[in-house]
């Protein structure tokens, strides 16, 4: 989630308000909830409002001290993340060693996965599809949202600071095109492979929330 406002930056709380009603909707899919059928549009909404918030802060930093000071920003972000997901990573691998031993096996890549905010990564390689539901699902699962966005927060930060504002709408439409391009190929060739959708399709959601507050500013 993007970092708390500091001095001089604004705060639009009902743009959080709508992203933990997109969190609860894709919660209710998951527990089987007959009337949230469509719930996981939660994800592409939780994605572009990410996006456009942490873009709309970058930029405001930006404006209002000069230069992004990437290193500070990063470290922020390790500070606010990591302990809630080492906690939660040391509790489900107890959890499954107790109650689903079974699963152990197939836990130890996907916690390391987790822990490195690469799970997307690890499941597209283990060629793991969201929406199977044969076997029992893995614990970790849904870190795979985490990583997209995390690697995100990543790499836009440096990007915002190393390019102009016509730069990064250019960059954002060629990105469009691109998108365009992979679902059709995927349509086309692959139409059953959801895998490559974890990295590539919500990615563009990020940048579609990105792509308002760079078009406000040029």
């Amino acid at each position: 989630m993007p970092e708390p406002v500091e001095g001089g930056q604004r705060y639009v709380p009902g743009l959080d308000g709508l992203r933990a009603l997109a969190v609860l909707a894709v919660v209710a899919y998951h527990v089987d909830f007959g009337w949230a059928q469509g719930g996981l549009l939660g994800v592409g909404i939780f994605f572009t409002l990410s996006g456009y918030l942490i873009t709309d802060l970058l930029l405001a930093h930006q404006a209002a001290t000069g230069r992004l000071q990437l290193v500070s920003f990063w470290h922020r972000r390790a500070r606010r993340l990591l302990p809630a997901l080492f906690v939660m990573l040391a509790l489900v691998a107890g959890w499954v060693a107790l109650l689903q031993r079974a699963q152990l096996p197939a836990l130890r890549g996907a916690m390391a996965a987790a822990a490195g905010y690469v799970s997307n990564w690890w499941f597209i390689a283990q060629n793991s599809s969201y929406f199977a539901r044969f076997g029992p699902p893995s614990p970790l699962g849904h870190l795979w949202s985490l990583a997209v966005e995390e690697q995100f927060y990543l790499i836009w930060p440096f990007v915002v600071r190393k390019l102009s504002m016509r730069s990064l709408t250019r960059l954002i439409l060629g990105y469009y095109v691109f998108d365009l391009m992979l679902r059709l190929a995927y349509l086309i060739f692959a139409p059953h492979a959801d895998t490559a959708y974890k990295l590539w399709f919500n990615a563009s959601t990020l940048l579609s929330g990105a792509s308002g507050p760079v078009q406000s500013v040029t």
